[in-house]
């Protein structure tokens, strides 16, 4: 009978730690970003998201890590800035247009990535802008990630055009960005 309390816990355990969001951030970047870039030999950027296959220390290079590039920096950006995913300098290199044109990148930030290989799917991106703005916590889920695949492909609304800003002195514009609720939900 214990044996089997353990394994029920260990089985818990392991689930849990399967729905971590940044563990499908992390992921994501195993497979996009790191063969010949930023990690198995290659640090482009002085950035490694490879880590020797350890997810935590990733999560100490880009979590509050100033980024090397001097254009992003002058801006304030952080490579992952919890809270602020406009000011999250990874997600500004993962970001494209026909996903969301509010993260563009300067010619001086260098290229948009993963470089050299097709763009992420748009509910990768908004999985790393979620997981940000939700505070880029190391473990919990920010994000259920079959309400943005619903979103991008199954029943997600078209999204509006910005609105011109308001005359000077006629009042100001925030930009909320798209949000998830899962059926039957209120924020």
């Amino acid at each position: 009978m214990k044996k089997m309390v353990v394994g029920a816990i260990a089985l818990i355990s392991l689930n849990a730690t399967a729905q971590d969001t940044y563990q499908q951030v992390y992921s994501l970047f195993q497979a996009n970003c790191t063969v010949g870039c930023h990690g198995n030999g290659g640090t482009s950027g002085n950035l490694d998201l490879y880590g020797g296959g350890d997810a935590a220390v990733v999560y100490d290079n880009i979590v509050g890590i100033n980024p090397v590039n001097p254009t992003a920096l002058s801006k304030g950006y952080k490579r992952i800035y919890p809270g602020h995913p406009e000011k999250s300098f990874l997600l500004r290199k993962c970001s494209y247009n026909a996903w969301d044109d509010y993260y563009p990148i300067e010619v001086a930030e260098g290229n948009s990535m993963p470089d050299g290989q097709p763009v992420l799917e748009k509910e990768e991106v908004e999985l790393i802008r979620q997981w940000i703005l939700f505070g880029a916590k190391e473990t919990g889920q920010a994000v259920d990630p079959q309400l943005l695949y619903d979103y991008y492909h199954v029943n997600g609304k078209p999204r509006q055009a910005t609105p011109p800003a308001p005359a000077e002195g006629e009042g100001f514009q925030l930009r909320m960005g798209p949000f998830f609720l899962a059926p039957q939900q209120e924020v």
